[in-house]
């Protein structure tokens, strides 16, 4: 009696046993049936088929009670399985969210965004299908999209960590098609890729709202787009990108814009603006497409001085999107002080978007560039030639390390060539590759020795001086010219 009678306060402990012996359900634990009752037997399926079907169930179930009120049991009742079945598959409610937060984010990003990618529309086009899909999905896979809904507001311990794993991706995609946007000259170099990408993410709330509320679909994206422009204005501010964008750092290529969190009146005004612009882009006034965008050299004919004029003055006055129109769609520019080799015009733009010339103050200061020799002339019948095999003293491996970059686009046809020796200003608003520049003025020397292919760069080879840089910021001592007549060593200090 006495061992009947402790098991009796166990089980009433783990299973909520009530006055008659029966077995009721209590949260996460519970598995067990009312006394005499028999568990409902589902039709056999492998298990991977198994799991399949609970996942779908779950995403009912969790849209209809909602994620904080659903049970294993409900789960088993909307399955049609036993609830033991749900506990095997899915031991916890932890687990059993998880599968369902990571089928709502596969269906999200590789259904509806991936597909979008390959698109040949321009960006700003292929972010409104994006949204516009979206806005199908409603209709398709509402019980998806009231999930997401639930779960993008859910910020609590735990939920709202993988709901952030989530949106990061979201804005990866979205901002990478911002990028290739800019590049393609379809959106404004100042738009700031990040935070556009929060504002289009964003888009997709008030999407789900207005579906919910009634609206129509034709009217839903361009409705939030228009309710986006009632808030600000159609366009970004003069200069208010200056307030948007504050370089803070720079990476090994260049520089790195890294945004500050500070959210001033100028950055809010900006941002409410933002939504409509990126998807209007080139559909009239205030939209971010540029109507005249430059599309390389002027003139015709041979290249010359001028030519190299006007490529050194775009890349300081024109900016960054007007400057990618100089290179041929394959091409491969290359860098050699930065050990650096691009070969597509997104990275292209990215790498010379900081040198864009907006006024003293530019984040990273202002950079001025000319020509002051210019060598040039037709392809001859030596190009492209290639070293047969391995010098002495190297390795296989080190030789490919060592001359990969400048094989790159050995192989391209070009018909015309020049060689530039120019002067590189900079007064610096900001510390430079590392180096402690803020408010000090640096000269150098640079050559770009260029392959041209109907009037467009096809191999672009760029050196300059960066030890001289580092001298002028007092990093590193001027060179001792010991091989001149008059060379007196400085006296020991």
């Amino acid at each position: 009696v006495f061992l009947l009678a402790h098991v009796r306060v166990v089980l009433a402990r783990q299973f909520a046993v009530g006055p008659l012996g029966g077995v009721g359900l209590n949260d996460d634990t519970a598995f067990a049936r009312t006394r005499g009752s028999k568990l409902p037997r589902a039709s056999r399926m492998a298990p991977d088929a198994r799991r399949e079907h609970l996942l779908s169930a779950a995403i009912r179930v969790l849209a209809a009670k909602g994620i904080g009120d659903s049970r294993h049991s409900d789960l088993a009742q909307a399955a049609g399985v036993a609830v033991p079945t749900v506990f095997h598959y899915y031991p916890t409610k932890a687990c059993l969210h998880s599968a369902v937060f990571s089928e709502i984010a596969r269906f999200l990003l590789e259904d509806i965004v991936a597909p979008q990618f390959d698109s040949a529309a321009s960006a700003p086009v292929v972010i409104e299908n994006i949204l516009m899909t979206f806005c199908d999905a409603i209709d398709t896979h509402p019980d998806h999209v009231r999930v997401w809904l639930e779960w993008s507001v859910s910020i609590r311990a735990g939920v709202w960590d993988t709901y952030l794993v989530f949106y990061r991706q979201a804005l990866a995609a979205i901002g990478a098609l911002i990028v290739r946007g800019q590049a393609q000259g379809a959106i404004q170099a100042q738009i700031d890729s990040d935070a556009a990408a929060r504002v289009i993410v964003g888009l997709a709330h008030m999407i789900v709202q207005m579906k919910f509320s009634g609206s129509a679909r034709a009217g839903h994206s361009h409705r939030a787009f228009a309710g986006a422009r009632l808030s600000g204005s159609q366009s970004a501010p003069a200069g208010a990108h200056r307030q948007l964008i504050r370089s803070k750092s720079m990476h090994a290529a260049y520089l790195n814009y890294m945004r500050e969190a500070e959210l001033s009146p100028q950055r809010r005004a900006f941002l409410r603006g933002l939504a409509t612009t990126l998807v209007a882009a080139g559909t009239g006034a205030g939209a971010l497409a540029n109507d005249a965008a430059p599309k390389g050299f002027k003139g015709s004919g041979r290249m010359d001085m001028t030519s190299g004029e006007d490529w050194i003055d775009t890349f300081f006055n024109g900016g960054a999107e007007a400057i990618i129109h100089f290179y041929a769609d394959t091409f491969v520019f290359e860098d050699v002080t930065l050990f650096q080799a691009i070969t597509t015009k997104e990275d292209l733009y990215r790498a010379f978007l900081p040198f864009n010339n907006a006024g003293p103050d530019s984040p990273a200061g202002v950079h001025q560039f000319d020509v002051v020799r210019y060598d040039g002339g037709t392809a001859g019948d030596m190009r492209g030639v290639k070293r047969a095999g391995v010098p002495e003293n190297y390795t296989p491996a080190l030789w490919q390390e060592l001359t990969h970059d400048v094989m790159l686009g050995a192989e391209f046809d070009y018909d015309e060539w020049a060689v530039m020796n120019w002067i590189w200003k900079a007064r610096h608003n900001m510390d430079f590759l590392g180096l402690p520049a803020t408010g000090k003025t640096t000269h150098t020397r640079g050559t770009t020795f260029h392959l041209y292919k109907s009037r467009k760069i096809v191999r672009e080879f760029t050196f300059w001086n960066f030890r001289h840089v580092a001298i002028q910021l007092g990093v590193l001592e001027p060179q001792l010219k010991f091989w001149l007549k008059d060379f007196h060593a400085p006296a020991a200090k």
